[in-house]
């Protein structure tokens, strides 16, 4: 095939050829003549194929319009006349990866596969699904995804339902979701970024059938698609596909969805109200923000830097910002975010339980502290520990590596950017370097919280009636809706009849049988090889896997949790989350972060379990040390694994501030996903795997840290008696199991030398 600029192939032109050495590919950039829809390919030698297609999608209310659609086109279509070919698709497909995402300003359904076959048969089922989606002919499916009113008997009270609707609920339960919709209002008054793009469940009931359809008409169309396909594929054949099944039959239109740069405006503070339970105490529940449109999608120096200081100045309780917070007990924890992605980036700096009456406190402090950092400077060594870790994470591999990629080119091509930029950054990284000593960090960090003309402040209050009044006024409004019409109550209550039936019926075979299928013949018989070799190393089992081409040796240290009672689990789960983020007897936990960031790519402690053959009625609980380091680091990694797990200092001082900031992250996930504790809790009743999970960190494990912080005087010393035994016992090169890449066994060899305790100890607490 030749693929030279300016040659047509199937109704697209290649108009772009470049070389992307960071991702050892070639892009190459086609436009379709008759549409005006652009797709690009990133050629590199990865089995793994990836296909999105995008929409550039521009909400102007708070319906949550595009969300809604994210979810209906993937209710069957034309060629796919199934309910849900999305759940029937993962039970034959081969996929890889399977999803949809709504972001702020665009639409994507992104799909992957190693099947050349199995692939082409994804980008079919998800082009019908967004070209030619059954919401057309079905509008059950926008009453299901969407919303409508659930009535089925006159005497019955009216109330809102929808799966949409009600995600967005549970989504506007958190207080760090009504923070950031009113930080978008404020920063972003005069374009798309004010309106909630999943919905805002208060106007989600706004939305019309004819509205949902008259979207999907404006956006959903070829001339203001972008499509992404990666790795080593036949371009012909997706070419084809997509011009002689869809494209052939539309024309150019003029899609004029050009987003309005926002002028920073004037800084203005708001006080608004977030919902908390009745019987929950609201002292010290406040949240006070600050934030600022700070660049552009393509200031990519600026993006970058920004995401480096955020990490140097609140990764850890003596990061300088935070700690100044927290020593003038003005806050439980401080967080500062980044939202890109975006046409226009924005910054957030969050203190976290505090209260509202503190907030000239918060910001005096925060003006001395920023003030003596510019002045004195910033921990250079710092910045360069975060930006080497930055890299190594930029240069890593994932998978899908291909969405990663069209993920990364999305924030600039959507914008009409040069959309190889964001995929070859790499060279950022020491251009950074090289700013740390000319001031550009300590410059940045003035810009945003020195220049306060333009700094934005938002205060969160807790309000334990405000759910009580949300519920009585939704009840007024459906009962006045209800008393307004007898004749629509009827239509309402045939429409639930309709829609129950629709929900209760099956696919037919033959509505199944159009889904495309795998034949045998087009299956590779034979597995492929993942090589393995097992060693022994001073008795422990050792599992070598090959070298990475990308030079990066990856090891793990599995130790057995047998003998732990589940009486003390949660403790085992607390023990490994204090781990990194207290001092040893050598570093303060500052200078243990910084020597992680500069030497390694990751180094994580977590507890993990394994069902041997899938059996309910055992499983193999693991304290899993993992890391991630550059060849020319392997030294590095023994000496810093053995200090985190043999000389970290339990003081009581030190773990009562990540205990509060632990339990208030907890809090916020139970609030945002419910659902998945008390799957976690019922699973806990049917395996051996579900009861560890659910000490370990489900709903048990919430209830044990929540009881240490209410009796924390009373229970600290016999859990920090706990904790030191676990780090003479658990560390056991009986119990140990190790895995590594390359030829690297010297490494486990001096971690094992390392490792005080031979025999196993048998039952530990």
């Amino acid at each position: 095939m030749n693929l030279e600029l300016n040659n047509k192939l199937h109704g697209f032109v290649l108009e772009q050829i470049k070389d992307i050495k960071d991702a050892k590919g070639t892009l190459y950039m086609f436009r379709h003549v008759q549409t005006n829809a652009e797709l690009c390919w990133l050629k590199r030698d990865d089995k793994n194929k990836t296909f999105a297609i995008t929409f550039k999608t521009i909400p102007d209310n708070d319906t949550g319009v595009f969300h809604i659609l994210e979810h209906s086109v993937l209710n069957g279509s034309k060629q796919y006349p199934v309910r849900e070919p999305f759940v029937e698709l993962l039970k034959s497909s081969l996929q890889t990866f399977l999803n949809a995402f709504t972001y702020p300003d665009k639409t994507m359904y992104p799909v992957s596969s190693r099947n050349d076959k199995d692939y082409m048969n994804l980008i079919s089922v998800y082009m019908d699904a967004v070209f030619q989606p059954a919401i057309y002919t079905n509008p059950n499916i926008f009453l299901q995804e969407g919303w409508h009113y659930q009535i089925h008997d006159v005497n019955e009270e009216m109330e809102y339902s929808g799966v949409v609707l009600n995600e967005m609920k549970g989504a506007f339960s958190s207080v760090d979701e009504t923070i950031v919709d009113e930080l978008n209002r404020m920063l972003f008054p005069d374009n798309c970024y004010k309106y909630v793009s999943g919905g805002d469940p208060r106007y989600i009931t706004d939305l019309t059938y004819e509205k949902f359809i008259e979207t999907h008409q404006k956006f959903y169309h070829p001339s203001n698609a972008r499509i992404w396909v990666d790795g080593n594929l036949d371009i012909d054949e997706v070419l084809r596909f997509i011009h002689e099944e869809y494209f052939v039959n539309y024309q150019k239109e003029e899609m004029d969805f050009a987003i309005p740069m926002q002028k920073v405006l004037p800084a203005v503070h708001n006080r608004i109200s977030y919902e908390v339970s009745e019987n929950e105490p609201t002292e010290n529940r406040s949240h006070i923000s600050f934030a600022k449109i700070i660049s552009t999608y393509d200031s990519y120096v600026q993006n970058i830097a920004w995401s480096a200081l955020s990490s140097t100045l609140v990764a850890n309780n003596e990061s300088p910002l935070k700690k100044a917070i927290l020593d003038n007990n003005l806050g439980e924890d401080v967080d500062l975010d980044l939202y890109d992605g975006i046409q226009q980036p924005w910054l957030v700096l969050t203190i976290r339980n505090t209260d509202a009456d503190k907030y000239n406190a918060i910001r005096e402090t925060l003006r001395s502290a920023t003030s003596e950092l510019v002045k004195n400077g910033l921990d250079h060594e710092e910045l360069h520990a975060t930006i080497n870790q930055m890299e190594f994470r930029y240069r890593e591999s994932h998978e899908p590596a291909g969405l990663m990629y069209g993920q990364r080119a999305m924030d600039s091509w959507l914008y009409g950017g040069d959309l190889a930029e964001p995929l070859s950054n790499g060279k950022i990284f020491d251009i950074l370097r090289e700013k740390i000593e000319q001031g550009y960090f300590e410059e940045l960090l003035s810009s945003f919280l020195l220049d306060e003309e333009h700094l934005n402040s938002l205060t969160v209050v807790p309000s334990t009636t405000m759910g009580a009044e949300r519920i009585a006024d939704e009840k007024k409004r459906l009962a006045d809706i209800k008393a307004s019409s007898e004749e629509n109550v009827l239509k309402y209550i045939e429409q639930n009849k309709a829609l129950d039936l629709w929900q209760q019926s099956s696919d037919t075979k033959e509505q199944l049988a159009t889904l495309p299928k795998i034949h045998l013949s087009e299956i590779d018989e034979k597995p492929e090889d993942l090589p393995l070799q097992i060693e022994k190393v001073q008795s422990v089992k050792t599992l070598v896997h090959p070298a990475q081409e990308s030079g990066i040796v990856y090891l793990f240290f599995y130790f057995s949790l047998a003998g732990i009672t589940i009486k003390h689990l949660p403790a085992v789960g607390l023990f490994t989350d204090l781990l990194m983020n207290l001092p040893t007897t050598k570093k303060t936990v500052r200078e243990l972060q910084r020597a992680v960031r500069k030497d390694l790519g990751s180094l994580n402690i977590v507890t993990d379990v394994y069902s041997p053959d899938n059996r309910s009625d055992a499983c193999i609980p693991v304290l899993a040390v993992s890391c991630s380091v550059l060849e020319r680091n392997v030294d590095k990694v023994v000496p810093l694994i053995l200090e985190v797990i043999k000389d970290t200092k339990f003081t009581k001082e030190e773990i009562l501030p990540i205990l509060k900031q632990g339990n208030e992250g907890a809090r916020q996930s139970i609030i945002m996903n419910g659902h998945s504790f008390a799957m976690r809790r019922v699973s806990a009743h049917h395996s051996a795997e579900g009861v560890f999970r659910e000490y370990i960190g489900g709903y048990e494990n919430a209830l044990f840290s929540k009881k240490l912080e209410d009796n924390y005087d009373e229970m600290i010393d016999e859990v920090i008696n706990e904790f030191e035994m676990y780090q003479e016992v658990l560390f056991s090169k009986d119990r140990l199991i190790a895995s590594v890449t390359g030829n690297h066994l010297d490494v486990v060899e001096e971690f094992i030398a390392g490792i005080n305790r031979i025999e196993a100890q048998g039952n530990v607490v």
